[in-house]
């Protein structure tokens, strides 16, 4: 016949429960002896497998967070310390690119997000400034403002991190040891805004013209909302002509 068995194996023990479906092999009994386990572990997974391992991991991050919390709290110090001795030097660079309308940084954030896009890293994310409520709701407990320290990174309009943990430059701290951390990185560059998202172990180069948000986005900063302008209409090959003939005249 056609018998389905449940086996559960624990700490080197195995318990087995043997059902019989059919004590004939009927293509029925066949389909169901094929269809009834995969759709047991679907269930299973689901309902019982996939909420159960969720909360053993939450249970986990919150103790780790508590074992951590005066580390992190002593990180987050000496960072802000860091940022306060670079001040001078982030005030001149932001001046420089200013001047030279090269590359600012709006806003940043680094660390383990609340909400994690389902864009890939490293791709620019469309849409409304509050698509993404974390980025413009303000800095939470695992993560850290990054935007000054990034600043102070930057060399003749152009920042470029390796494939290695953000954690340790100059500025930065781990806000949550052992958890998956992302970077944020929202800049103006040419006079157009632009924004990037990576993991913490890729690297990071900016500007890319594929972090170009498109005409009319907006992004929410310190309160203030910053839309993307429109670009200047490209003169028409009529004008061009018309104007080599002025200039040849």
């Amino acid at each position: 016949g056609v018998t389905l068995k449940f086996s559960l194996g624990r700490m080197g023990q195995e318990l087995s429960v043997p059902i019989l479906l059919a004590s004939r092999i009927t293509w029925q009994s066949v389909v169901a002896g094929a269809i009834l386990p995969a759709l047991s572990g679907i269930l299973a997974k689901a309902l019982w497998l996939g909420p159960r391992a969720k909360r053993r991991k939450e249970r986990k991050l919150r103790k780790m967070r508590e074992e951590n919390a005066e580390g992190i709290t002593r990180a987050r110090q000496e960072a802000a310390s860091d940022v306060e001795l670079m001040r001078s030097s982030i005030e001149r660079s932001r001046k420089q690119e200013e001047e030279r309308n090269g590359l600012i940084i709006l806003k940043a954030v680094y660390g383990r997000f609340p909400e994690k896009p389902e864009k890939a890293a490293n791709r620019r994310m469309s849409g409304s400034a509050d698509e993404w409520p974390m980025v413009e709701e303000g800095f939470g407990s695992t993560t850290l403002d990054v935007a000054a320290p990034l600043q102070y990174l930057i060399e003749h309009s152009k920042l470029q991190l390796y494939n290695s943990s953000k954690a340790g430059l100059p500025g930065f701290c781990d806000p949550c040891p052992g958890e998956e951390k992302l970077i944020y990185v929202l800049y103006r560059f040419k006079g157009r805004l632009h924004e990037v998202l990576g993991h913490d172990n890729e690297p990071l180069t900016i500007p890319l013209q594929r972090d170009l948000l498109p005409e009319h986005s907006s992004r929410m900063v310190n309160g203030a909302l910053l839309i993307q302008p429109s670009l200047p209409p490209r003169p028409s090959a009529r004008s061009s002509s018309a104007s080599k003939g002025d200039k040849s005249a």
